[in-house]
């Protein structure tokens, strides 16, 4: 039986961005997102996979040429759609768990996901958490909380829907889950305010694209200071974070998880620390989830980044990795932010 994939025609004309209906180019972008460009990531990942000839170097050059083609059509479809309907918020976007299995110690659920401007053609990292720790919820106990994320590992592009897996770790469900977190796209760990602690690791699901668009987080703005104004001294950067002209209006843990981590993402990707280039969040460690986050974390503390250059390292090909050691308020709190950088525009990135 032949692959439908492998049928798609990635050349299919396509109307006049300027010229659709908003409906219409909803349908458009669906297709783009849902069939050409997952497409098109999948080969250039199989791509990348074998020897180097000049009929794949062609292969290669064709996909990039389209695919960069069809982002700059998505970008003027998303002009269309907007205008006519403005989409949610980040942090107001339901987090969408579908078909729910649990039991005491292990719950498993299909998490729809969601784009977002940070993060147009791939899974933003605070979003996917936000998604594994509304999982984790369902295993807590009475009286239990999320008290930190000890650990997350992002290792592959997510440009599908996740089929997430939590287990209490010290459970017998979590003996064949520690092989499974090393091959998942996302994986890591949440301590709980009893002492258990939580793994939880994604695998995508490329049957099922992602669809969801969100707008930018703008609790996650209002947080940080005008400008991302910053100071730097002897290699570490402080940001004095102001207090929050209004109270943040109530949001549950996993989103507030998801605003405090875009708020830290902003400041750290932008100028202040990094170059312009492809960027990545690949890891983090020890970040508290205090009662009342993300204000609780971040609202009036002075954090400081303090990044560990002579500690960067080349994880794959040219893509450099680099921990950035995070302080919040008096320094007791601290965290470790693992970034990456590269030349390669994301398109260049593997898929899981």
């Amino acid at each position: 039986m032949s692959d439908p994939a492998a049928e798609i025609d990635i050349h299919i004309p396509l109307p006049d961005a300027g010229a659709v209906s908003a409906a219409e180019a909803k349908a458009l972008r669906h297709r783009i997102g849902t069939a050409l460009r997952p497409h098109i990531l999948r080969r250039l990942t199989a791509l990348a996979a074998v020897p180097d000839t000049d009929n794949t170097r062609i292969d290669r050059l064709e996909l990039e040429m389209r695919l960069r083609q069809l982002d700059t059509y998505d970008l003027a479809l998303d002009g269309v759609i907007h205008a006519a309907e403005p989409p949610v918020p980040a942090h107001e976007m339901p987090l969408d768990l579908a078909e729910l299995d649990r039991s005491e110690a292990r719950a498993s659920a299909r998490a729809a996901l969601f784009f977002s401007p940070e993060a147009r053609f791939n899974v933003h990292g605070p979003i996917m958490l936000a998604h594994a720790a509304a999982l984790a919820e369902r295993l807590l106990r009475p009286g239990e909380a999320l008290a930190m994320l000890e650990a997350a590992s992002f290792s592959r592009m997510v440009i599908s829907q996740l089929r997430l897996t939590v287990v209490d770790l010290d459970s017998a469900a979590a003996r064949g889950a520690r092989e499974a977190m090393r091959a998942a796209s996302i994986s890591g760990r949440f301590a709980l305010s009893s002492g258990r602690r939580l793994g939880f690791y994604g695998v995508q699901d490329h049957r099922r694209p992602v669809t969801r668009t969100a707008w930018i987080n703008r609790a996650a703005l209002a947080l940080v200071p005008p400008g991302f104004a910053h100071r730097a001294e002897a290699g570490r950067f402080h940001v004095d974070m102001p207090a929050p002209k209004a109270p943040v209006a109530p949001m549950d843990r996993p989103r507030a998880l998801m605003t405090a981590l875009d708020a830290l993402i902003l400041l750290m990707m932008s100028e202040t620390i990094h170059d312009g280039q492809t960027k990545m969040l690949v890891a983090l460690r020890n970040l508290p989830l205090p009662p009342g986050l993300p204000e609780r974390l971040l609202a009036g503390r002075r954090i400081t980044f303090a990044p560990q250059r002579q500690k960067s390292r080349v994880w794959a090909g040219d893509i450099v990795m680099m921990p950035t050691e995070l302080s919040f308020g008096d320094g007791e709190a601290r965290a470790r932010v693992f970034t990456a950088e590269t030349i390669r525009p994301y398109y260049q990135l593997p898929v899981g």
